[in-house]
């Protein structure tokens, strides 16, 4: 009986070191005086690979704020893009930043694909010339897999695209800031609708921090 305990012991903490082991893991940067992350080993569910090979976009959107002194500072929104084209074979990644246009490029295997997100790497997200070098710093990234219909997504594209003017999605003002893009606006009210258990359902979501840093640290 002691084995028996002894041994489902045993494997529950080896099952539980492969969990740690594969954890994901989020990282910060700094690149000519840009801060930026590094997003290794999100566990995505065994559907995306599928789901990947479909023909329909897929994407993955990333709230990222930084945080000073348990401040939160400024915040960035990023999405990626991924389409299966069936006819050629491969894959479009694209990504964006604030709505902006950051990145596009072509992937010609599943496995191309995966690696490549297994390794996502977001650089330029803020500027590090106002920030002390010594003030004690986190970055937190908020992920979200195909948050919302692709129809509705399409009719959100098609919205920012005719209201290129900044205004907020609310009357109340709430989600803009005078340095807020509008599709900065749009993915914060995404994510705060999904949030608060609304009608915007997700097929997968992550909330990963990085290691309290200094710019310091990381320049050594």
């Amino acid at each position: 009986m002691r084995t028996a305990v002894a041994r489902a012991l045993l494997s529950m903490i080896v099952m539980l070191a492969g969990v740690n082991a594969q954890a994901a893991e989020l990282t910060a940067f700094v690149e000519n005086g840009q801060l930026g992350i590094a997003l290794n080993d999100a566990q995505f569910p065994d559907s995306l690979q599928k789901d990947l090979m479909s023909g329909l976009t897929n994407r993955l959107l990333i709230r990222i704020t930084l945080e000073q002194s348990g401040q939160s500072t400024r915040q960035r929104s990023a999405e990626i893009a991924i389409r299966y084209d069936l006819w050629d074979e491969a894959f479009t990644c694209a990504t964006r930043l604030d709505g902006a246009a950051q990145e596009s490029s072509t992937k010609r295997s599943l496995q191309e694909v995966t690696a490549w997100l297994d390794r996502i790497r977001l650089p330029r997200l803020f500027d590090t010339r106002d920030v002390d070098n010594a003030a004690a710093l986190i970055v937190h990234a908020e992920l979200l897999l195909n948050p919302i219909d692709r129809e509705r997504m399409e009719n959100l594209r098609k919205w920012v695209a005719e209201n290129s003017t900044r205004r907020s999605l609310d009357p109340a003002g709430a989600l803009a800031a005078s340095d807020a893009s509008l599709a900065n606006a749009v993915f914060n009210k995404i994510f705060e609708q999904y949030a608060s258990g609304s009608d915007v359902s997700a097929v997968w979501q992550q909330r990963i921090t990085t290691p309290r840093f200094t710019l310091e640290t990381l320049s050594q």
